[in-house]
Order: C-alpha cells, then sequence, then structure tokens
C-alpha cells in the first residue's frame, strides 16, 4: 500500500485517540506505537517518508511542534529498524516488548526535548506519570493494532 491509505489510518487513528483523551484519563499514545510498527514492518526505503507523514499528522491534530513530533518517531523507528534483522517480529510477545522499550525510549527523548523546545501537555511528574501509564496501555494493545494494520496491509 500507498502512503495515501496510511495516512487516512493513521488520521482515523489519532481521531479515535482524541476521542479516548476525551473519555478517559489515561488513552495511549498511538504515534509511538505506529513509529514502531513501522520500523518493524515497512520496507526499508520507505521508512522516513511515512514517518514524516505519520509525524505530519501527528503534529497537525497535536498541540506539539511538527518537527519534535517527527524527530522523536523517526529516531524511534530507526531504533526498531537497526534491531528488525535480529527480532522475530511476527510473535506477539517480542511485539510487546519492543513497544515497551520503544515506549520507554520515546518517554526519555520526550523528557530530554522538552528541556530545549516546549512541547505541550502538563509539566512536572503528573505529566510524566500520564505519559508513562498511556505508554503502558499502548503497550498492551501494541500486537492488536499491528495485527488489524497487517491484515488491511496499511504500511508502506
Amino acid at each position: 500500500m500507498g502512503y495515501l491509505p496510511f495516512a487516512v489510518v493513521c488520521a482515523i487513528i489519532f481521531y479515535v485517540q482524541a476521542l479516548l483523551v476525551d473519555v478517559t484519563a489515561v488513552a495511549p499514545d498511538f504515534a509511538p506505537l505506529l513509529a514502531v510498527y513501522l520500523g518493524l514492518f515497512a520496507k526499508r526505503e520507505r521508512v522516513a517518508a511515512a514517518v514524516g507523514v505519520l509525524g505530519l499528522l501527528r503534529g497537525a491534530l497535536g498541540a506539539e511542534p511538527i518537527g519534535a513530533v517527527v524527530l522523536l518517531n523517526l529516531t524511534l523507528a530507526y531504533l526498531v529498524l537497526g534491531l528488525r534483522d535480529v527480532l522475530f517480529g511476527e510473535r506477539v510477545a517480542t511485539q510487546w516488548v519492543v513497544a515497551f522499550l520503544g515506549g520507554a525510549v520515546f518517554l526519555v527523548l520526550r523528557m530530554i526535548l522538552g528541556v530545549v523546545v516546549p512541547l505541550g501537555g502538563e509539566e512536572g511528574p503528573i505529566g510524566l506519570a500520564r505519559v508513562a501509564v498511556s505508554t503502558l496501555v499502548a503497550t498492551a494493545i501494541a500486537p492488536v493494532l499491528f495485527g488489524l494494520l497487517r491484515v488491511l496491509r496499511v504500511g508502506p
């Protein structure tokens, strides 16, 4: 599939995320999860452009600067891409572990980048706790989302 269907599915996923944010106190952040998905399953030569599409959509729909979103997700996707050859990406346990570690790396990178660039959202320990819990929730649903995206053949 190409970039346009991927962009449409990402927009729908981010819409669902926005609905979950309104309904629950802690909703999963799908952007790092989609970056992990791209790192695990997308063609090597298309990862950067796909993360660019993902970052533009996330930045346009969120309160974070687009460049920061793209930088964080691109770093995360390429870290996973570098490990993809030694991982069994089809296994559910691997997807959970990679999603959790990817979320942890995303959290650390976000904290580091947040010192330089204001990223929006809550500050301090409460904001950090929310991001950490949303990472755990995203980790729990990672295999379901990855399986759904693979069945729909979404991704460049």
